[in-house]
Order: C-alpha cells, then structure tokens, then sequence
C-alpha cells in the first residue's frame, strides 16, 4: 500500500488538481420478449443521428456510453420482432438513463411503434445532493441570463455561499476546465449566458472524487455544440420602454447560430476537397448594459459607431463564446472552445456620490479561456479525453485610467529625518505631497459626511495564467462497474500589485520593496507566484439491482512554487513577523475518500447516503501577500482546509407527475483561514485555525409538466456556527474596538429559513386553456424568501453577542409573461419581465442599516449611546440607498428563433 501512495504522489507532483468534471452520460437497459418476459441477446439498440448503439448480451442487457447531455430517439430492433423507437429520452450528465424494451414478437413486416418517453422524476443513480437545469429549464426562471442567476435559486444557496460555506468554496468548470480565479477563488467571472449553455450539473453536497478543490458544491457547466442544421436566436430586452420609476437604464442583447461549418461542408467540396467526418459550430454573446438601481452620476463616456453616438453605462458587461467539433469518425471527435468575458464598472461610493462623483475609480476585467479536447472511443466499453486549457485572468482599478506618478507629485523636503532602523522605515516629520486630482484621500470640509475633496486612493493591477491537462478514462467493464480514472496538471503564473493610500506616504529608502511606483501607496502588496498544484482520483460505479455504489479514492498535491523560497522574502518575514524562520513546505499531499450509495426500494422511492471528505486550498492571495508594508502578511505555509460531511435523502415518486425529495446534511469545516497578530509593531499573518460546521434539511416538491402547468417548491432550514464569517474577521474585530469571540455564534449567511417557489402555466401550440384562451402564451413566477439574516446588536459585548440579533425577512416576486407566434420555420416571442413585483423594500444590513433597532435608518432614529435625534442633514448620510435591495424593475423584449 506505501510503494502504491509514493507512486501516486509522483504522479501527483506532474499533475494537478482542479475537477475531472463529467460532461456525458450512459443510457442502460434490458430488452426482452414482450410475451415470454425471456431476455432477448443480440437485439440493436441505436441512437439515432448520433452513431452511437450497442448490442444485448445473453441476458438481454446493453449500455451505452459516452452520450452528450440532451434529448434523443433510440430505436431497438431484432429479426423476427416489431422495432420500437422511444423519442424524447432525456440523458443527464453523470447519471444512468434507464430505458427498458419489451419486444413484440412478429412473423411479417410491421411498421414499428413510437413511444414519448418522459424524464424520470426518480433518478436511482443519484448518490449525493445534485440538481440538473437543462435548457428548457432554465426558459422558465423569469429573467435569467447568466449561469449564476439558476445556481442562487438552489435549495441551500445564499448570495453565492452553498449550504453556508464561505464564498469561493464552489467550483465551477465549463466543459470539464475548472474556471476558478487562482488569486480570489470563486468563478474567473465569465458571466457565461444560458445562451451558451446545454445543461448544468449542480452538486451541492457529497460529490465524487473525480470533483476536487471544492468545500461546499460545484457547478458543471456543458456548453452548446452546432447540430446537423443551422439554427439561431436573437434576443433583446431593456427597462427604457415602461415606467421611469422602474427603469435603470438598462439594456441587454443575446444571440447565438450554429450548424454545419460552411467551409468543410459547401467550400471545400466544391473545390473537390472532401473532408472525413462532419465539423459543426457554434457561436454565441451577450451584452448587458446599466446604470443598476444604485447611480452613481457619474460623467459618462461618449462613443461614436458609424455614426451613431451612444454612452456607456455604469456597468458594462460582455460575452463571447465559440464552439468547434470535429466528429471525424465514430471512434475520434475534436473539440476547440474559446470564452471571453470582460466587464468595465465604475464604483458606487455613497459618500462621494453627492459631490465628487468623477473622483471615484474604474474597475476593468477580462477573461479569456481555450480548451482543446480530444476523444478517442477504444471501443463500445471504453473512452478517454485528453484536454489542454488555458485561463487568463486579468482585473484593473484606477482613477480616470490614470498610473500614481500622472496624478500625484512629491515635494520633499530633505530636512526631515528618516528613520531606518525599524522595519518598515517610518518619517519622523510630515512629507507633503500635492495632489493633481485633490487631497490625499478624501475630505468632508463640512462635515455632512459626504467628500468635499480628494480622489480615490487605490490603484490594483493583477494578472494570471493556468495552463491545464487532463486525462480523464472511462470504462464500462462489465454491466455492473463503470470505472473512471483521472490525472490533471495545472502550472500557475500570478502577478498582483495592489497600492493603497497612493499619495499618502512617502519616504526615501523604497528601493528594497518590490514592484513598480516604490514611492508610491501608505500600503502596499506586491507578488508573484508560480504554484502548482494535482491530483489523481480513481471512482468505480457500482449498479446492481436495488443498489448503487459510488466508490472512490482522490490524492491531492500542491507546491507553492519558488518565489517564497527567495532569501531576501524570507529575511523579510521573520523580521516583520518576529515568527521563527521560514521553512517553507514545497510537498504539500491529502488524500480524500468519498461514498454514495443508493437504494431503490421500488421504481418511485429511493434512498441515499453519501459520505466524503473534501480539500481546497487556500486563495493564493493568503499565501503570497508579501511582508514588506506589514498590516497582512501572508503565509506560504497554509495547509488544505478541509470539510467532512455526511448527507441523507429520500425521494418519492407521489403521482404520474409529481414527487418529494427531502434532503438531511451536516457539515464539518477544519483549518479554515484565520489570522494571527504578532510583531513589532503588530502585523497579521494567516493560519489555519478556524471552524465552522453546518446542519440543515432541504424539502423539495416538482412537478412536471402536463395540464398546462408546471412547478417546483424548495424550503431550506439550515444554520450554520463558527469562529469567523470571513478570512479577515479578527482583525476587522480588533481595529473596530471588539475582542474575538471564544465561542461559535452564528456566520454572517446563516439564514435560517429559505423558500423558491417556481411556478409556471402554459398553453403550447394547438392547445387553449379552459378551451378559450389562444395557444402558444405563458407566465412564469418566481417567489424567493428568505428569514433574516444576523447582525451584532451595538452597544453589546462583540465577543459574547455577534451576531445575535435578525434582520426583518426578504420576499420577492418576479414574473415574466410572454406570448409567441410562428412565421414560417421561425418563432417570435414577446415577453415581459417585472422584478420585484410589488416592490418591496427588502432589507440589506450593511449600508444605512441601523444596529441599535435592528432596522434600516429612517426619520426620527437616535444615536443609542447620547439618545440624541439625528438630524435632517445627518439622515440625508445615514439612509444609505443600498439599505434596501433593488425596487420594482419592468424589462420589454423580443425573441426570434430558427
């Protein structure tokens, strides 16, 4: 067993760990005789358009593998009986399609039979928590455009933390390439459309062990590919064309084509150049534009496109995808995919919106993925993909666009003594610096606390690289086992320069801190990594009748790369830190068990257990912030936190259209991130030494479609304890006056009580509801609640009563109508959106929000500690906008599709 880890760990050290995320499925079955129940060895069972089948064996059972996610008709034939073509039969990622043939016999030619299949309610297969979104799904959620806007309507997620982990514990892969931020963790933020999108794969708890670096859930994300015929869509809405009071000047566009590629298929072959195979493509973007319902007033940039002349918007946001496959025979596929996503924004700032709105910063991102695949199907049992990827990530933050040195100049006087014995070297007289855009930072003259001058302080730049490999296999070895086998490398090219306070300080003897503008920034985080990181993992599927096993073992491994290994960085952080030497740990191994099984006690009720242990490493940011400005330091030490959960379910098939799932989980959280204060003076270093854990039960109902209606109910009760919310928590703590709790209190997301109520009433083509309304029109509804979240009532110990008191709950209703007609081959829709129906004011609790009532600020509050009355000019600072969630907001649009 020793000599097998040692192997695995070497293999480890040239691979990387990120997701080995699944993007087919298999569809099983058995085909007998209808009459004598006997199994029928050697029937065809075929997907039709896709060249992919298989055959029976002698007791009458087949598989078939490697099928992409989405809808198909599979025909089973045999001499000597009726064929039969089963249409609309649903293959999800990851899972079994159970699809089973009773063959009629007959001793002429008969035209055969074709059956509707409907997608199962009950999936046997299931062995964790995990929901699907195809994209028939994703049409009914009122408003969507982004993949984000399905995941925030799961049972257990709240503003982005999935059954309260921390943010940035989620993985998200697109096409199996993890698209994770290497510096910030979470999403590289692609704001991929569901334009773009096939299915979504979302587990949030108990994954396999082919998913890794992830704590709380991942998101598998299957993007569209161009089908034997060209088709497309065009989509517009905006807010402008309804009431002003429900407008924020928002504009938004989609539009995807794809088909057969007109090169291979119509140039080439007129030319006589006939290429083997079939090439398809896919190409889609979006566009979403707005000034959102918190303006800024910024000066908006003007642009001129042939002729016409438009202003961008405070938020603007971008898309891009293209997909080409190559199927160049049955047994070989190509793939190449390019993403692009890039955002400019300029911030919303409440105390410089009354008078410096011009003063604030610009924020700029961009990122860009490629990934390269190859399939080779050994044969009818057996498959692998080779992938190559890589991601870039890029974000800027500025004022005006401009570097310090065109927007600050120093005046220094050479009298004044600099002291550089201590570390950092500190001025023993002021250094004035004359600002270009105002004060150092900011100034309120009048003390309304609004800015009167000054400019935003911070300039950020940070740039990076993955480069990825995968080997993924997969093998059908009998009936009973499917195996799958992984390897991955990542190699990771960071850069991040952050400079804070930039004209507030200045003095001589910068030379040794590195990075660009030494004489500029109060504070500063200059660094570079070059960190790798993988893994191997190895999951044998296990299927026998009523039982299911996922089975599967995962070693993880991370080196942090040179950089933190230079001497002068480790002089630094002994000397800042006051720690005993650095000695940095290049090998860093874990090994993650996880199980799934699955009872099927009958065809509608089925049961399941999963149990996992699950690692992610910290954001590189806690490892590589440098030691020369001091505040934080970070540590190249950090282990893996880790998460040990256990989860039950239970489903229920109650009629021919509806079922119950309910849901039991519990998780424990180690080593998570937390800082330390040490030094002279006192600096913070991360470690690991925070805990948090989470108990909670989803109960969900749906319904499928039929009599015109569709639905599905999800309720939360959850909650979640630990020492802090977030990786900066005890300082914020200390430097706000408080002490850090020694005991578990509730995590800033811990939100008891949650409810998503989906509903959607349709009348499809040739159908009238209660006979008189016309056909071919829809609404849908979407009611999201959420009991309060908690907050530190003022005045109150902070290490005996954080977070003890409740905000007031959040209700919303959204709906969208819609009515559609055809011309010809092509659809046209037109649809309305109304967010925020009633226009609730629901409660936000960290701007204007007032922590002696527990309520938003409003007229006639007091300051809790004189019980003096605020007055007018003071509430025009405290009512803060962002202390509500967005009003009411009515989108008009238009859809074609071809």
């Amino acid at each position: 067993m020793k000599r097998i880890l040692i192997l695995l760990a070497i293999l480890a050290i040239f691979l990387s760990s990120s997701a080995f995320a699944g993007v087919t499925g298999k569809i099983a079955g058995r085909v007998i005789d209808k009459d004598t129940g006997k199994p029928l060895p050697g029937a065809n069972v075929i997907i039709l358009g896709t060249g992919l089948g298989a055959a029976t064996d002698k007791n009458g059972e087949y598989y078939i593998i490697q099928v992409p996610p989405g809808n198909y008709s599979v025909k089973v034939s045999m001499m000597g009986y009726r064929p039969v073509v089963v249409e609309k039969v649903h293959v999800t990622i990851d899972l079994t399609t159970r699809l089973d043939f009773a063959l009629e016999p007959t001793v002429i030619e008969v035209p055969g039979i074709t059956v509707i299949a409907k997608r199962p309610l009950i999936q046997h297969d299931i062995t964790s928590s995990v929901r699907y979104a195809t994209r028939e799904d994703m049409g009914y959620i009122p408003d969507a455009e982004s993949f984000d806007d399905i995941v925030r309507l799961q049972p257990g997620v709240v503003a982005g933390h999935i059954r309260w982990g921390r943010s940035g514990e989620v993985l998200y892969t697109i096409d199996g390439i993890p698209i994770r931020h290497p510096i910030y963790g979470g999403t590289a933020a692609f704001g991929l459309n569901i334009i773009s999108i096939k299915e979504m794969e979302m587990l949030t708890g108990g994954f396999n062990a082919e998913y890794g670096q992830a704590q709380s859930g991942v998101v598998n994300i299957v993007t569209r590919e161009g089908g034997d015929k060209l088709s497309g869509e065009i989509e517009y809405k905006s807010d402008n064309y309804g009431p002003k009071s429900s407008s924020f000047n928002t504009d938004y566009s989609a539009f995807s084509v794809g088909g057969p590629e007109p090169i291979s298929s119509k140039l080439l072959p007129y030319i006589g150049i006939s290429l083997p195979g079939k090439v398809r493509f896919f190409i889609s973007g979006s566009a979403n534009l707005t000034d959102t319902y918190l303006y800024n007033r910024r000066t908006r940039n003007e642009y001129n496109l042939l002729g016409i002349k438009f202003h961008d918007r405070q938020s603007n946001q971008f898309n891009g995808n293209a997909k080409l496959t190559y199927n160049i025979t049955p047994k070989y596929k190509l793939s190449l995919g390019y993403i692009r996503g890039w955002r400019w924004y300029s911030w919303f700032d409440w105390p410089w919106v009354k008078n410096l709105p011009d003063s604030t910063q610009d924020a700029y991102s961009n990122s860009d993925q490629t990934t390269l695949s190859f399939t080779h199907t050994v044969s009818s049992n057996t498959f692998y993909t080779l992938r190559v990827g890589r991601l870039k990530t890029e974000y800027k933050s500025n004022l005006r666009g401009k570097t310090p040195p065109e927007y600050y100049e120093w005046d220094i006087d050479t009298t004044w003594v600099i002291d550089t014995t201590v570390t950092p070297p500190e001025s023993t007289a002021v250094i004035d610096s004359i600002n270009k855009g105002g004060t150092p930072w900011g100034w309120d003259l009048d003390r309304d606390g609004f800015v009167d001058v000054g400019a935003h302080q911070r300039w950020r730049e940070d740039l990076s690289y993955v480069w990825t490999g995968k080997l993924d296999l997969t093998s059908q070895v009998n009936p009973r086992h499917l195996i799958k086998f992984g390897v991955e490398a990542n190699y990771n090219d960071v850069s991040f320069v952050d400079l804070q306070y930039v004209g507030y300080f200045y003095y001589p003897g910068r030379d040794t801190v590195p990075g660009p503008y030494k004489e500029y920034g109060l504070y500063r985080w200059v660094f570079d990594g070059y960190p790798w990181s993988g893994a191997v993992y190895l999951r044998d599927k296990m299927e026998f009748k009523g039982l299911i096993v996922n089975a599967g073992l995962r070693l993880d491994y991370f080196d942090p790369g040179p950089t933190v290994e230079d001497s002068a960085y480790l002089r630094q952080w002994h000397a800042i830190t006051e720690l005993p030497p650095l000695k940095v740990k290049r090998h860093r191994y874990i090994l993650s068990p996880r199980l799934g099984i699955s009872h099927p006690i009958t065809e509608r009720t089925v049961m399941y257990f999963a149990y996992g242990h699950f690692t992610q490493m910290p954001d590189l940011i806690y490892l590589y912030r440098d030691p020369w400005t001091g505040t934080w330091v970070g540590n190249p030490n950090l282990q893996p936190q880790k998460t040990v959960e256990y989860e039950f379910g239970f489903s229920q098939q109650l009629t021919a259209d509806a079922a119950a799932y309910i849901k039991w989980f519990s998780r424990d959280n180690y080593d998570y991130v937390g800082l330390i204060q040490t030094g002279t003076p006192p600096v913070w270093v991360w470690v690991n030494k925070g805990y948090g854990r989470t108990r909670g039960i989803e109960l969900q109902l749906k319904k499928r479609y039929s009599n015109f209606t569709s639905g599905n109910f999800a309720y939360t009760y959850q909650w979640a304890t630990g020492y802090a919310s977030w990786a900066y928590m005890e300082c914020y703590r200390i430097w706000g006056g408080g002490q850090i709790p020694i005991r578990e209190h509730r995590l800033d997301w811990d939100q008891r009580h949650t409810i998503v109520l989906n509903f959607n009433l349709m009348a499809p083509k040739g159908e009238k509801l209660l006979g008189i309304l016309p056909d071919r029109w829809g609404m849908n509804l979407l009611w999201r609640f959420g009991s309060g979240l908690p907050y530190t009532p003022a005045g109150r110990d902070i290490s005996i009563m954080e977070n003890m008191g409740t905000c007031p709950f959040t209700s919303t209703f959204d709906v969208t109508l819609y009515k559609e007609f055809a011309f010809g081959k092509r659809n046209f829709r037109i649809f309305a959106n109304i967010l925020n129906l009633f226009d609730r004011k629901n409660v936000r609790k960290w701007d204007g929000f007032n922590t002696w009532t527990g309520l938003p600020y409003r007229y006639g509050d007091a300051d809790g500690a004189t019980h003096r009355i605020y007055s007018w000019r003071e509430m025009q600072y405290l009512m803060h906008p962002a202390r509500f969630e967005s009003g009411r907001q009515i989108k008009l649009g238009i859809r074609l599709h071809w």
